[in-house]
């Protein structure tokens, strides 16, 4: 009973958390300023609605699985959320580069008020992705408590930020994304990691690498698309920004870390 309780909790508060910013905003603007957030934050969030719900099916089982191995624990953890950093920023970051090309091009140029808060909302998505790894192996573990007070704390941070940045409009809502999920990783990695037998700077060890190289990559795109001396077509910038961001991402890594993506290359 105890450990329904928390995990159904933990779920229910979890489904509030996400939609919290869509309902705050619905109270204190129109619904024209309410379209131009909810399409962008909705496509932004797309990847990650698709991917973390299959990776939390996979993690509950295998880390329950070895929930007694604590060194098993702490070195499948380390593992799973270095090759989590690596995807979650390339793939966010990587979406947030090539925003201001693909937006108008895509969504037509009636969107382009959309276009810097599908950017701002991308920088906070990997911290999103990577947060939600923490619930499903604490879970596994036995610490449901942990995860349902993670998650309240979540809501709580939340409530505060959106109300905060809708009352500044659409572009302050997108900011609040960006700005509390960096502070709630750093939160809940400092409660959660220790429990897993992990020191937090380990953590944050392990997605420097791929943070510095998702910057590096979402600069090369930006100076490019900003400064390029040749004339393209919004197509033809939308299709050199990709392979030029691909290529800034994984030869930055590899430089930085060559040893993650060697590992992400053998897993998959």
């Amino acid at each position: 009973i105890s450990v329904g309780t928390s995990i159904t909790g933990a779920s229910l508060l979890w489904y509030v958390y996400t939609k919290l910013d869509v309902f705050i905003a619905a109270r204190l603007w129109n619904s024209t300023a309410l379209g131009f957030y909810t399409v962008p934050v909705h496509l932004a969030r797309l990847p990650a609605g698709k991917v973390m719900p299959l990776l939390r099916k996979i993690a509950m089982p295998s880390f329950a699985e070895i929930r007694d191995d604590p060194a098993a624990v702490r070195y499948y953890f380390r593992r799973i959320l270095s090759i989590g950093a690596l995807v979650s920023f390339a793939v966010f970051f990587g979406i947030a580069s090539i925003a201001p090309t693909a937006v108008p091009l895509l969504l037509g140029e009636k969107w382009a008020p959309s276009t810097w808060l599908m950017f701002t909302v991308c920088l906070g998505m990997p911290f999103s992705s990577l947060i939600g790894l923490y619930s499903p192996i604490l879970q596994a573990t036995g610490h449901h408590a942990l995860a349902l007070s993670n998650t309240t704390l979540a809501l709580v941070l939340f409530a505060v930020t959106f109300t905060v940045g809708a009352l500044q409009g659409p572009l302050g809502l997108a900011s609040a994304w960006a700005i509390s999920f960096p502070i709630l990783f750093l939160i809940v990695t400092l409660r959660s990691a220790p429990r897993l037998g992990v020191r937090p700077a380990d953590v944050f060890r392990n997605i420097i690498a791929p943070l510095s190289a998702a910057v590096l990559m979402l600069t090369a795109n930006l100076i490019f698309k900003h400064y390029s001396p040749f004339n393209l077509q919004p197509a033809v910038m939308l299709a050199t920004q990709i392979v030029l961001g691909a290529a800034t991402y994984i030869l930055s890594l590899f430089l930085l870390d060559g040893k993650t993506l060697k590992s992400a290359i053998e897993m998959v």
